[in-house]
C-alpha cells in the first residue's frame, strides 16, 4: 500500500472526527502503529483539531453548574428509614460514591460545554452563510452597476462619432426672444437624413407641456419628434429629416402639434450651405 496515498485519501480525518466503523478505526489504529509516516500525520492532525476546538471553545455561563447540580438533586433518591443515612457512613465504607457523583458531574457538564459549543458554531455558521449572501448580493448589484457603466461608456463613444464625425453637420441653434439665453444643437447626417439633438440649456418646461423640434424643408415646418430634458448629458436621436435649410424648437402642449406655435419658439439655426 502506498503511505502517501493512504495519508491523502482522508481515512485519518475520518477517524478523528469518528465517522469511520470499528473495523475502519481498527485498521487505522494498526497502520499507526505500523508506520511512522501515518503516526506522524496522525499526531499532527490530532493537535490540529485539538486546537481548533480549543480556538473555538466557549466558556459555560457561569449559571450552568448551578443548573446542573440542581437537576442531579432532583434525581437523588431520599435516605430509607430502613437503613442507615450515607452521612453516617465512614469513608472507607462506601470509596467510590464521590468519585462517580463527580465523574457524572463532569461527564454532564462536558455534554453541557459540547452542546454550547455546538450552537456557538452553528451560530457562526448561520454568520459565515449571511455573509455569503450578503456578498452574492453584493456581487450581483456590482456586476448590474458595471453593466450600466458599460452601456454609458457605450453611449459617450457613439455620441462622441456624431460629434466629431465628418458625415455630421453641426447647426446651433441660438435663443430668440422669449428665451434669449437658450441655446441647442443639431447633429444632422445629409447622407442618411439622421438627426440628434443635444438640448443645450433649454428652460424646464410645465408639466403639461414640451418641447418639439422642427426642420425646415422647403419652407415648410416638419415634425421631427418631441423630447424630454434630461440630466444626463447625451445626443438624442429624433426623427430623420431629408432636405432640411433649418432647425427650430417650439414649446407645446404635451404629446406635440402637426403645426408649431411661432410665439413659442425658443431657438433656431440655419444649416450651413458649403
Amino acid at each position: 500500500m502506498n503511505i502517501q496515498e493512504y495519508i491523502s485519501s482522508g481515512i485519518l480525518e475520518a477517524f478523528l472526527l469518528g465517522e469511520l466503523s470499528p473495523s475502519k478505526e481498527q485498521e487505522v489504529l494498526d497502520m499507526v502503529a505500523a508506520h511512522p509516516e501515518v503516526k506522524s500525520e496522525f499526531d499532527r492532525l490530532q493537535e490540529t483539531l485539538e486546537s481548533l476546538a480549543q480556538h473555538n471553545a466557549v466558556p459555560p455561563p457561569g449559571h450552568l453548574k448551578a443548573s446542573v447540580l440542581s437537576e442531579l438533586e432532583k434525581f437523588a433518591e431520599p435516605p430509607s428509614p430502613n437503613f442507615p443515612d450515607p452521612q453516617t457512613i465512614p469513608p472507607s465504607e462506601n470509596p467510590n460514591g464521590k468519585w462517580r457523583k463527580g465523574a457524572l458531574m463532569a461527564a454532564l457538564l462536558g455534554l453541557a460545554i459540547c452542546a454550547i459549543v455546538v450552537f456557538n458554531c452553528f451560530k457562526k455558521s448561520k454568520t459565515y452563510e449571511d455573509n455569503l449572501l450578503q456578498l452574492a448580493e453584493t456581487n450581483n448589484q456590482l456586476s448590474a452597476d458595471n453593466a450600466q457603466l458599460a452601456q454609458e461608456l457605450s453611449t459617450v463613444r457613439e455620441n462622441l462619432n456624431i460629434i466629431i464625425g465628418p458625415e455630421f453637420q453641426e447647426i446651433e441653434m441660438a435663443g430668440l426672444p422669449i428665451s434669449p439665453s437658450s441655446f441647442a444643437e443639431v447633429f444632422w447626417n445629409e447622407q442618411n437624413n439622421e438627426v440628434y439633438l443635444n438640448t443645450g440649456s433649454l428652460p424646464a418646461p410645465p408639466d403639461d407641456q414640451q418641447y418639439q423640434l422642427w426642420a425646415i424643408v422647403e419652407g415648410t415646418p416638419i415634425n421631427a419628434g418631441v423630447f424630454e430634458l434630461t440630466d444626463i448629458p447625451a445626443l438624442i436621436k429624433m426623427q430623420s429629416i431629408d432636405g432640411a435649410s433649418a432647425f427650430a424648437i417650439t414649446l407645446e402642449k404635451r404629446g406635440g402639434l402637426q403645426s408649431p406655435t411661432l410665439e413659442q419658439m425658443y431657438v433656431i439655426g440655419e444649416v450651413s450651405s458649403f
